[in-house]
């Protein structure tokens, strides 16, 4: 990150989404689709992306990223950690201190299990969860219920979705909630995007 891409940032005072998951997760490119043609006006690159004004998207695996975490955070709007799995650096999490912090189950627990003090926006497949999938039906395509702050939006994906898929959907689609977009907007914007098959 150079100098004048980081006075940028600082003017524009982006959200902040961190990743961290498995390599293979497909987080990154559904996020990306989902905001692409929003008002975030998304552009993708290699190691990050940055949107013309507002969202700054990261891979947590970005040696230059990370050495510029502090800096990252403290000159964001927004700022969004996403954790998937048990795999996680406390360390580094450690350092989001004043961020939102959007998790599956794995991640859950591990955090708890290590008395992580931040309060967690989780998801899963019942009502423990801050959000969660209800009316789970997959053949062929996938249907089913987000519940989230006293409201139920159905979703309907035009694909068959393994657990793991729809545990990167609804790490997305908190993080969509998180961000300001109306749960309505993502399920249709997600339908569209299965239906045309669009994902990166």
């Amino acid at each position: 990150m150079n100098f004048l891409y980081k006075i940028a940032y600082f003017f524009k005072k982006p959200i902040l989404i961190t990743i961290i998951a498995e390599p293979d997760s497909g987080i990154i490119d559904l996020i990306f689709n989902l905001l692409k043609d929003s008002d975030f006006r998304f552009e993708k690159r290699d190691s990050f992306s940055f949107t013309k004004d507002k969202i700054f998207l990261i891979k947590s695996r970005d040696d230059d990223y990370l050495s510029n975490l502090p800096f990252l955070i403290n000159n964001s709007s927004l700022s969004v950690l996403i954790l998937k799995g048990e795999n996680i650096d406390l360390e580094l999490v450690s350092k989001f201190v004043e961020s939102f912090v959007i998790t599956d189950e794995g991640a859950t627990k591990f955090l708890r299990r290590n008395d992580f003090s931040n309060s967690l926006l989780s998801t899963g497949f019942d009502d423990r969860f801050d959000l969660w999938v209800s009316d789970l039906n997959v053949d062929k395509e996938t249907n089913f219920k987000i519940n989230h702050g006293g409201d139920t939006i159905p979703f309907w994906i035009k694909k068959e979705l393994d657990r793991d898929e729809i545990i990167d959907l609804m790490l997305v689609i908190r993080t969509g909630v998180t961000i300001g977009l109306n749960l309505v907007w993502i399920s249709q914007r997600l339908n569209s995007i299965y239906k045309k098959k669009n994902l990166c």
